[in-house]
């Protein structure tokens, strides 16, 4: 049989509100957990579609493909994984475009020397060893896990669903590239499911302390 006891609270306006939120998440809660992540894949690619153009990063001098989502929730992580083919890495500047058309990541620019291709590179916040740890020819293919030169928890909380763009470019003339394939691995953040008619409302009282007895 549970103890019931009144407790007197004096709390500043600050304290209430992160007192409330202790309250409801110890009190009256029931998680979801996260979904299982779930791989989006472009499937082959290749020439001449993925085509890297070999005259620069201004303007549009950039080769686009979009993995369209049409599930739907928020992003709790993502990572990515590419297959380029490039004979001279150093040239490939790579940025991931979320869904919302403005938020961008980069993921790798100027990185391997004269090192060749890209080969399943994964980029993933989450990895031992950043990309920009590694800038030499001799890292090439860049085979595993890296954390990308920008931070992909820049889309943690986006809602997945809408194109996601892979945008590449040739900053420096002579050497060609393919995109050959390339995916996103996403999980779904948690969601919390919160019965707040379980908590007792803490008033605070303008520019000052609250007092509210709540029965825990």
């Amino acid at each position: 049989m549970k103890n019931r006891n009144n407790m007197q609270w004096m709390l500043t306006p600050f304290i209430a509100v992160v007192t409330l939120l202790v309250l409801l998440f110890a009190l009256s809660y029931h998680p979801v957990s996260a979904s299982p992540d779930t791989v989006y894949s472009s499937g082959p690619i290749g020439s001449p579609t993925g085509d890297v153009p070999d005259s620069g990063c201004s303007g549009s001098n950039y080769l686009t493909h979009t993995i369209n989502i049409p599930d739907t929730g928020l992003v709790g992580d993502v990572n990515v994984t590419l297959s380029i083919d490039h004979t001279y890495d150093d040239d490939l500047d790579m940025f991931l475009l979320g869904p919302d058309g403005t938020t961008q990541v980069e993921l790798a620019t100027d990185i391997g020397g004269s090192g060749d291709n890209f080969t399943n590179t994964v980029f993933d916040d989450e990895a031992a060893t950043a990309i920009s740890s590694v800038d030499t020819s001799s890292e090439a293919p860049f085979t595993g896990s890296y954390q990308p030169e920008g931070s992909l928890s820049s889309f943690d909380g986006m809602d997945i669903s809408g194109d996601w763009t892979l945008r590449i470019c040739d900053d420096a003339g002579g050497d060609l590239g393919t995109l050959q394939a390339w995916s996103l691995e996403i999980e779904l953040a948690a969601i919390f499911n919160i019965d707040t008619s379980q908590v007792s409302n803490i008033i605070v009282a303008e520019g000052g302390t609250a007092t509210k007895p709540i029965t825990i």
